[in-house]
C-alpha cells in the first residue's frame, strides 16, 4: 500500500478511448442478446423506463349515486380535508364494495380539493412496486430514488416515503386489494422478522396525506397503531333495492327490488351483476320477482369452490348464480365466447390491469369456432365477447397512463376471478377439452408477449411491469395443467423475466419468479435445457443479492447437470462455469477465480469466438479479478479487450461498453495516467448524469472512481466531497451493508486520514470492519485490507 492508500499507480491508455466519446445515444438493439453481467457489476444496470401502470382512480366506472355508504364517505372526505395525515383501513368480505367507496372518495377529493390522488393495486407484489414507482415519478423523484423503489429491497419503502414527505400539498393514496397485508411490510426482509403493523414498510402514517387501504383482513391487530379501522358491511334491503332499480329501472316495485336485494345478501357485487343483467338486452327475464324465483329454485352448487371464510356457502352460491345467469344470457344471444373469454382472463392476475393487446387474435386459434375463419371474423368474435362481459359488469376496462395516452386495460374483480378459476379447475377434473385449450392459450399469450420484449431495453420495461403480475398468476392458476410444450415456454419466459428483474433492480423478485417457475415446471425432465437455464437465473439472482454461498451451491449442482446433459463446452455450461468463477472472486479466492475464468475463456474463444458477448463478459470478469489482485497491467489489458469488443459488437455507448470503459479508466488512473483517466471518467460521468441522474447506480460507480483518481492526484478536499456524496447516497438508497457502500466508505476514510483527521477515519474503518466480518468473514480479502488500514493509523 502507498502511504495508506489502498491501490497504487502506473500505465498507459489507448484503444477504447480512441473510438470517439463526444455524444450519447443509448443503443440497446444488440445483435444476439445482451451480455451477462458479473456479480456486483452495478454500473451495467439501466434506468427503468416510463411507468405505464395506471395509478388513476377508477372513477369512470362509478354509479351515479353510491347507495348506503354516505356516512362512511362523509367521514373519509372529512379526513381528507384535514391537514393531519391518517391511515384508514376499509375492511370487509370480497364483493362488499370497499373499492367502490375508495373510488368515490377519490372522485370527491379530485373534484373538491387541490391535491394528488393515486390508486395502487396491492393484489400482487409486482403491481404494488410498479404503482409506488409511478407515484414517485409523478412527484419528481430522482432517478436514484426511483431505482431504489423499483429494487424491491428493504430500503425501497424508505425511498418512497422520502418522496411523499417532501410533497407540500396534501394527497390521497389508495392501496387497493391488500388482502395479504404482509405484502405491505418491509420487502425482502426474512419471513416473520417484520409485519405491516411495524409501520416500517410500504404502509406508514403520513404527515400531510391520507392513505386508504382496502382489504378482506378485518383483524385490527394486523394493521397496528395509528390506523383507523372501518368495517364495510352488507347493504340493507332498501339500499340494495335502490341499486337494483338504478340498474334496471323497469324491473318491478321498490318492495320487489328490496326483496331481491335481501335475497342477494346485500352484496354490492352480486347486486351490480344481477342489476346489469336485468337492465340489459340479453335478459331472459327483466323482472326482479322472476329473477328471485329463479334464484330460489336454482340447483347451482358451489361445491367446486375452495371454501372462503368471507362468505357462507349460501352466499357464495348466490354470488355465482348472478354471473352464470349473465353468461347464459350472452350465450343465448349469440355470444357464447363470453364464458370462454372470462375463464381465459381468470388465468391472469385479478384486480391487476390486463393490457388489451395481450389478447392477440392470432393466438386464440384453439378457442375460435370453425365459422370464425377470416381475420376479420376472428376480431369480431373477440370484440363481441369482450363487449358482452363489459356490458354485464363481469369485466371492467380502464385507461392505462402511457406516452400516447391511447392504451386500455381490462380488470377482473377478485371474486369473479376466483369463481371463474374454480369453474376452470372443475372442467379440467371433468376432462373437458376446452379447459386444456384455455390454459394452453393463456400460456401462449403471456409467453409470446414476453418473447417480444428485450430485458436490457428500458423502453420495454413498462411492458414487463404490466405483464409480470400476470405471468406470476399463471404459475399459480394454470401451470399445473399444462403439457410439456407449454411448460418449456413457461421456463424460458421465467428466465427472461428473472433477467429483466436483474436489469431493473429488484433481484429478490427475480428469485421469487425463478423459484415459483421451477416448481411449476417440475414435471419437465431434469435435463430440459430451459429448466437448466432457469436454474442458472435463480443462481444469478441469489448472487446479486450477495448470497454467494447459496448461489455457489446451487450453481455447482447445475454445472454438473449441464455437463451431463449438454456437454462440458456447451454455451450454457460455460456461462455457469464463468458465473461460479465470479462468485469465487466475490468470496475472495482470487487465484482460484482467475484460473477458472481463463479456462472458461479458452473454451469460449474456441467454441464461440473472440467477439461473442459471453467471451467479452469473461474478459471483463478477468479484468476485475486482476484489479482486485492489483495486477494493473493485466487488468488494463483485459478491460481494453472487453471494451474494444463490446464497442464493436454493441456500440461505444451501450451500457456494457460503458462498464468496461469505466473500469479501464479507473485501472489507468491506478497506473499514473491520472489526467487521461480523469478526462475519460468525467466524460462517462456526463453521459450517465444526463441519462440517469446524479445518484443512479451507474453514476455513483463513476463518481466513486473519479473521486479516487482525484485523491491519487493529491486534490484531497475535492476527493472527500465526491466520495462523501457517494457514501451518503448509497447508504440512503441501499443501506450501510451494501458492498458498494462499504467500499466507498473505505476510500473516504483514507482521504480523511490523509487530511489529518485520523480519529475520524479510524471510527469509519472500525464500523466497516465490523460489518465486513459479519457479512464476509474475518479472512475475506476486503476484511483483511480494512484491518491493515486500521493498523496503519496507529
Amino acid at each position: 500500500m502507498d502511504a495508506g492508500l489502498l491501490w497504487t499507480a502506473g500505465g498507459t491508455l489507448a484503444g477504447c478511448f480512441a473510438l470517439g466519446l463526444t455524444s450519447w445515444q443509448l443503443r440497446l438493439q444488440i445483435r444476439e442478446r445482451r451480455p451477462g453481467r458479473t456479480s456486483g457489476e452495478s454500473e451495467q444496470r439501466a434506468l427503468p423506463g416510463p411507468a405505464t401502470v395506471p395509478v388513476l382512480a377508477p372513477v369512470r366506472s362509478l354509479p351515479a349515486e353510491i347507495r348506503g355508504r354516505q356516512e362512511q364517505l362523509r367521514e373519509l372526505v372529512g379526513l381528507a380535508e384535514k391537514p393531519v395525515g391518517r391511515v384508514v383501513v376499509l375492511a370487509g368480505l370480497g364483493g362488499i364494495g370497499k373499492s367502490t367507496i375508495a373510488a368515490a372518495l377519490a372522485e370527491r377529493v379530485q373534484a373538491g380539493i387541490r391535491r394528488h390522488v393515486w390508486w395502487v393495486s396491492a393484489a400482487e407484489p409486482g403491481s404494488l412496486i410498479a404503482g409506488m414507482l409511478a407515484v414517485a415519478r409523478v412527484l419528481g423523484a430522482s432517478v436514484a430514488e426511483q431505482e431504489a423503489i423499483a429494487s424491491g429491497t428493504p430500503q425501497a419503502p424508505d425511498a418512497l416515503w422520502a418522496v411523499l414527505e417532501r410533497e407540500k400539498h396534501r394527497w390521497l393514496l389508495v392501496i387497493d386489494n391488500a388482502d395479504a397485508p404482509q405484502a405491505l411490510a418491509v420487502p425482502g426482509a426474512p419471513a416473520g422478522s417484520t409485519s405491516v403493523a411495524d409501520g416500517t414498510g410500504w404502509l406508514r402514517v403520513p404527515r400531510t396525506g391520507l392513505v386508504v387501504v382496502t382489504t378482506r383482513q378485518v383483524d385490527a391487530a394486523t394493521w397496528g397503531r395509528g390506523v383507523l379501522m372501518r368495517r364495510v358491511e352488507r347493504l340493507g334491503p332498501a339500499d340494495a333495492g335502490r341499486i337494483l332499480r338504478d340498474l334496471a329501472p323497469h324491473g318491478g316495485t321498490e318492495e320487489e327490488a328490496a326483496s331481491l336485494g335481501e335475497r342477494l345478501g346485500g352484496l354490492p357485487l352480486a347486486l351490480h351483476l344481477a342489476g346489469s343483467y336485468l337492465g340489459s338486452d340479453f335478459a331472459l327475464t327483466r323482472r326482479f320477482a322472476d329473477y328471485q324465483r329463479a334464484l330460489d329454485g336454482s340447483p347451482q352448487s358451489m361445491d367446486l369452490l375452495t371454501p372462503d371464510p368471507d362468505l357462507s356457502g349460501d352466499a357464495r352460491s348466490t354470488v355465482m348464480y348472478t354471473w352464470e345467469t349473465s353468461l347464459d344470457a350472452l350465450a343465448r344471444y349469440g355470444v357464447p365466447q363470453a364464458r370462454t373469454l372470462l375463464r381465459l382472463l381468470s388465468c391472469f392476475g385479478a384486480a391487476t390491469p390486463i393490457p388489451d393487446d395481450l389478447l392477440q387474435v392470432g393466438l386464440l386459434a384453439r378457442l375460435l369456432p370453425a365459422e370464425a375463419a377470416t381475420p376479420t371474423e376472428q376480431v369480431i368474435w373477440l370484440e363481441q365477447g369482450m363487449r358482452g362481459l363489459i356490458r354485464l359488469g363481469l369485466v371492467s376496462r380502464l385507461p392505462v397512463s402511457s406516452e400516447d395516452g391511447d392504451d386500455r386495460a381490462l380488470i377482473l374483480h377478485p371474486v369473479v376471478a376466483d369463481v371463474s378459476r374454480a369453474h376452470l379447475a372443475a372442467d379440467r377434473r371433468a376432462g373437458r377439452q376446452v379447459a386444456g385449450a384455455i390454459g394452453s392459450t393463456a400460456a401462449d399469450l403471456i409467453t409470446e408477449a414476453l418473447a417480444k420484449l428485450e430485458q436490457d431495453r428500458p423502453s420495454d420495461w413498462p411492458a414487463f411491469r404490466l405483464l409480470a403480475p400476470h405471468f406470476r398468476a399463471l404459475l399459480n392458476t394454470t401451470a399445473d395443467s399444462l403439457g410439456p410444450r407449454d411448460l418449456t415456454r413457461i421456463a424460458r419466459s421465467a428466465g427472461t423475466l428473472t433477467d429483466y428483474y436483474e436489469w431493473s433492480g429488484p433481484a429478490a423478485l427475480g428469485e421469487e419468479v425463478a423459484r415459483a417457475a421451477l416448481a411449476a415446471v417440475s414435471r419437465l425432465p431434469a435435463g430440459d435445457q430451459e429448466v437448466l437455464g432457469l436454474r442458472y437465473w435463480l443462481g444469478r439472482s441469489l448472487s446479486l443479492q450477495g448470497r454467494w454461498q447459496e448461489a455457489d451451491t446451487g450453481l455447482r449442482l447445475l454445472h454438473a447437470a449441464q455437463v451431463e446433459h449438454l456437454g462440458a463446452e456447451a454455451r450454457d455450461t460455460l456461462r455457469t462455469e464463468g458465473e461460479l468463477a465470479r462468485i469465487v472472486a466475490d468470496l475472495g479466492r482470487y487465484p482460484e477465480a482467475g484460473a477458472a475464468l481463463r479456462s472458461v475463456l479458452a473454451a469460449q474463444e474456441r467454441t464461440l469466438g473472440a467477439r461473442h458477448p459471453d467471451t467479452l463478459d469473461t474478459y471483463h470478469a478477468l479484468g476485475r479479478v486482476a484489479a482486485r489482485r492489483k495486477r494493473w497491467d493485466e487488468a488494463e489489458a483485459m478491460f481494453r479487450t472487453a471494451c474494444d469488443g463490446r464497442a464493436a459488437v454493441f456500440g461505444i455507448d451501450h451500457p456494457a461498453t460503458l462498464a468496461s470503459r469505466n473500469r479501464l479508466a479507473w485501472t489507468v488512473g491506478q497506473q499514473g495516467r491520472r489526467q487521461e483517466a480523469e478526462a475519460e471518467l468525467r466524460t462517462i460521468l456526463g453521459i450517465r448524469r444526463a441519462l440517469f441522474g446524479d445518484e443512479h447506480h451507474d453514476t455513483l460507480a463513476t463518481r466513486e472512481r473519479l473521486g479516487w483518481v482525484v485523491a491519487l492526484d493529491g486534490r484531497l478536499p475535492e476527493a472527500e466531497e465526491e466520495l462523501g456524496a457517494v457514501v451518503s447516497a448509497r447508504t440512503r438508497l441501499l443501506g450501510a451493508d451494501y458492498l458498494g457502500t462499504l467500499n466507498a466508505t473505505v476510500l473516504l476514510a483514507q482521504v480523511i486520514a490523509r487530511r489529518g483527521r485520523p480519529a475520524e477515519a479510524r471510527a469509519m474503518l472500525d464500523g466497516v470492519h465490523q460489518r465486513q466480518v459479519r457479512l464476509f468473514g474475518a479472512d475475506h480479502p476486503h476484511t483483511r485490507e480494512t484491518y491493515e488500514l486500521i493498523g496503519g493509523l496507529g
